[in-house]
């Protein structure tokens, strides 16, 4: 007797052959609830072009998504050749250490950060133009901002969509 495997079950464990194919470190976690499924995946310091890479690899494992003007979900993703959920996250968490990187990298690029705090925890204490020093931190991990961080950084290969 051969066990089911679920459908949201199936596609994290595709998915999750994947990332390991492509030595991509991270987390897929599916879930099923009342009314739908998802897979949470979360990666770690892993560059934006990966991110957005496996964001695309992943998106067609879910079969639609939520309209809220219309306030419902609307299939227009199915494929019959794949396990499908309801909703894929796909989530780059970023280390201490690279987050302390990234402030160095802004207090020595960025003239309204040359007397902030050393530490990265105290980054939100200072404000340059609009934004607080912990955004542009996170700008600068999500790769809005190009300062050459992640030049220096190891290349990954992508995965295909």
């Amino acid at each position: 007797m051969t066990k089911q495997v679920s459908e949201h079950a199936a596609a994290a464990k595709l998915i999750r052959a994947e990332l390991k194919k492509h030595n991509i470190t991270g987390t897929v976690r599916a879930k099923s609830y009342a009314g739908g499924s998802s897979i949470t995946v979360t990666l770690n310091n892993e560059l934006p072009a990966t991110h957005e890479a496996v964001k695309l690899f992943c998106s067609k494992f879910q079969y639609g998504h939520f309209d809220g003007m219309q306030d419902l979900y609307e299939l227009t993703n199915i494929n019959e050749n794949l396990p499908q959920v309801m909703f894929v996250f796909v989530n780059n968490e970023f280390s201490d250490e690279l987050r302390q990187a990234a402030w160095d990298l802004l207090r020595e690029t960025m003239q309204d950060f040359e007397n902030a705090p050393k530490c990265q925890t105290r980054a939100g204490e200072v404000r340059c133009g609009y934004s607080w020093g912990n955004e542009w931190v996170y700008k600068v991990l999500n790769g809005s901002q190009d300062f050459g961080f992640w030049r220096s950084r190891k290349q990954r290969v992508l995965i295909a969509g």
